[in-house]
């Protein structure tokens, strides 16, 4: 059952089923529990989409089912009673999980809207590398360095963004950021389409700001949406800085 700001009913449940849990092994039986999230595409909410689509726009991570099933499969193996990790100040229980407790953004983002990022107890999360360090941008320093430098030197030599290395340059930049604000720690295939990768609007948005701020050339979201593959966008940013630059 899931956990939802202003839904008692299930959070008393959950309570409940929780304590259910430490009960069992105070008999010596074996039990778990997984507390689970939003989920995208199994239950109520693919036949709601404006519901999940809701959720969506605060920030929220969903779901999906292979997900769940995993969580299942190891809890099942943590059934048994444990010791616990139990001091003066801490208690750990392996045999319950929360599941989908994460942000598509991180909590310092002013559009993020997660009704959970200011409270206390998940100021862990916040200082944990899964909130990207509250950072917006979200390729690594090596990256955003050899992006800097270059940008500045064609700023001065125009004529370096002539060059077919520089689309690509570009196209690895916005996909290795695309592929970060979906918390994904990969290397972007540059023939792969934007469409393919599943980003919806709202990560468009983040990217299109992205494109703004740190190549300094403008696309809509409409030419993000629409281009073909990840490289077209580094092609499409290559005309658009030499039609600026060059202007």
């Amino acid at each position: 059952m899931g956990h939802q700001r202003g839904q008692s009913n299930y959070a008393a449940g959950n309570t409940f089923l929780d304590a259910f849990v430490q009960y069992r092994h105070s008999l010596g039986l074996p039990c778990s529990t997984v507390n689970i999230g939003v989920m995208e595409d199994v239950g109520y909410l693919p036949e709601h989409p404006e519901k999940l689509n809701m959720y969506r726009a605060t920030s929220i991570h969903t779901l999906q089912e292979k997900q769940l099933l995993d969580a299942i499969q190891l809890m099942l193996t943590r059934s048994q009673l444990e010791a616990h990790n139990q001091g003066s100040k801490s208690f750990v229980n392996r045999n319950q999980l929360g599941l989908g407790l994460r942000s598509t953004l991180p909590l310092s983002a002013p559009n993020n809207r997660t009704p959970w990022k200011r409270d206390a107890r998940f100021l862990a999360y916040r200082n944990s590398k899964y909130d990207m360090q509250g950072t917006f941008t979200v390729t690594s320093a090596d990256d955003s360095d050899t992006l800097k430098l270059f940008l500045r030197d064609a700023r001065s030599n125009t004529s370096i963004l002539q060059a077919s290395e520089t689309a690509e340059l570009l196209a690895r930049a916005i996909g290795k950021t695309l592929l970060g604000f979906m918390l994904l720690d990969e290397e972007p295939d540059l023939e792969t389409s934007v469409t393919a990768l599943g980003m919806d609007s709202l990560i468009t948005i983040e990217l299109r700001n992205w494109i703004r701020q740190r190549i300094g050339v403008e696309m809509s979201v409409m030419e993000i949406m629409g281009a073909q593959s990840v490289g077209q966008l580094g092609v499409m940013a290559q005309g658009k800085l030499l039609e600026k630059l060059q202007g």
